[in-house]
C-alpha cells in the first residue's frame, strides 16, 4: 500500500545517536576536500547569493544507506529519512508484492530495532500510496493498456524507463504525480520472480495538504501506522476515474478517441477547454468494461490488504471478465 516516504524531525539526541550508530556507514556530503562549504550553483552557472549579496552555501550533511532508504543527518541535528519501506520490507530487493498494514508495522519496528531510534514523531513530508494489479488476458498485454491510458484531467501522461522502475507512465502535477508502472518487464529485467501483467497504480505526493483536504491525517509516522488502509480507496478509485482511458475492447463510434495525439494536440492545445470537456464526457458514456474492471480491482485489493493480517510475499489477485454484456453486469456489481 505505502511505497516511497519521505519524513524529518530536528533533534540532538536523535541525531548522535544515529551518527554513533555501528551499524551505519556515513559518508559527508556537500563539504569541499579541505572542509570548505560548497557555494550552490544556479542553472545558468552563476553563484546564488541572497538579498544582501551573500553567497548562499550548500547545507553538509552526513548520508548512510540502509536498503531501499537514505538516511541524512545534518549539522542542525535534522535527520531525513526517505525511501521505499515497501522495499525495505523485501530486504531493499522489489515492491512487486503485496505489502498491509501487519506487513508495514513490521517494516517499521524492524527499522527502529536497527537504527536504535523511535521513528513515530517524525513528520511526513512525501508520501505514496499504490496497489500491485495482476491483469488477466481481458487486457491483452500490459503495454497495450499502458499505452490507452491517455491523460490524467488535463494532464498528458509522459511514458519513461529506469533500472529501478522498469516502464512507467507519469501524469505531473504541482502537489502530486499519477503514476503506472509495468511491474513485469521491471521484474523480468533484474531477474525477479513476478506474476504476469502485474501493474502497479500509484500515486506520490510531494505535499500532502491535498491528502489532508481529503479528510486523511497524515503528519507523522504514527498516522501512518494508525490509518486504516480503506480509507484510500476513494482516493485512488477517484484518481484512477479521472484518468482518460480508451478502453480497446469496446466499440466507440468517434475513431478519433483512441488517438492520444487527438486529445492533447487537437483538443486541448488547439481548441477550447469546453470542446475538450464535451468530447471526454461522450467517452466517459461510451461502455467501458476494462476501465470499471480496473476500479473495482483497486476497491478489492485495497479492502484485502486492510483486513488481513499477513500476506505471503508471492500471493497476487487475478480477475477474469467475460465479454457478454449480461456477465460482465453481475460480476461488477
Amino acid at each position: 500500500m505505502y511505497d516511497f516516504f519521505k519524513a524529518s524531525i530536528t533533534c540532538p539526541e536523535l541525531s548522535h545517536k544515529l551518527v554513533a550508530n555501528s551499524t551505519l556507514i556515513f559518508e559527508q556530503r556537500n563539504i569541499g576536500y579541505n572542509g570548505e562549504c560548497i557555494p550552490i550553483i544556479k542553472k545558468d552557472g552563476s553563484i546564488l547569493t541572497d538579498s544582501k549579496g551573500c553567497i548562499r552555501y550548500k547545507s553538509p550533511y552526513q548520508k548512510a544507506q540502509l536498503d531501499s532508504l537514505e538516511i541524512r543527518v545534518y549539522t542542525n541535528h535534522k535527520i531525513i529519512i526517505s525511501g521505499s519501506i515497501h522495499k525495505y520490507w523485501n530486504n531493499g530487493i522489489s515492491n512487486n508484492n503485496n505489502f498491509n498494514k501487519t506487513n508495514l508495522i513490521e517494516a517499521f519496528n524492524k527499522l527502529e530495532s536497527l537504527l536504535g531510534i523511535s521513528l513515530k514523531r517524525f513528520q511526513l513530508v512525501q508520501l505514496e500510496v499504490g496497489v500491485n494489479l495482476t491483469l488477466d488476458q481481458t487486457f491483452e498485454s500490459n503495454t497495450k493498456f499502458l499505452r490507452h491510458c491517455f491523460l490524467h484531467k488535463t494532464m498528458p501522461f509522459n511514458s519513461g524507463s529506469n533500472t529501478l522502475e522498469g516502464i512507467y507512465l507519469e501524469a505531473k502535477h504541482k502537489e502530486y504525480s499519477i503514476k503506472l508502472y509495468d511491474k513485469t518487464s521491471d521484474s523480468i529485467s533484474r531477474g525477479i520472480h513476478s506474476e504476469n501483467n502485474l501493474i502497479r497504480f500509484e500515486i506520490h505526493y510531494r505535499e500532502l495538504n491535498c491528502l489532508r483536504r481529503k479528510g486523511l491525517k497524515v503528519y507523522t509516522i504514527q498516522d501512518l501506522l494508525s490509518n486504516d488502509f480503506a480509507s484510500y480507496i476513494c482516493i485512488l478509485k477517484d484518481a484512477w476515474d479521472e484518468i482518460l482511458f480508451y478502453d480497446y475492447t469496446t466499440s466507440i463510434n468517434n475513431h478519433n478517441y483512441s488517438n492520444k495525439l487527438y486529445w492533447v494536440d487537437n483538443l486541448l492545445e488547439r481548441s477550447s477547454r469546453s470542446a475538450f470537456n464535451k468530447h471526454r464526457k461522450k467517452l466517459k458514456q461510451q461502455n467501458s468494461p476494462l476501465a470499471d474492471l480496473f476500479s473495482k480491482m483497486i476497491r478489492d485489493k485495497v479492502n484485502i490488504l486492510s483486513k488481513e493480517k499477513t500476506v505471503p510475499h508471492k500471493q497476487e489477485f487475478t480477475y477474469h471478465i467475460n465479454k457478454k454484456p449480461k456477465r460482465l453486469q453481475t460480476l461488477l456489481n
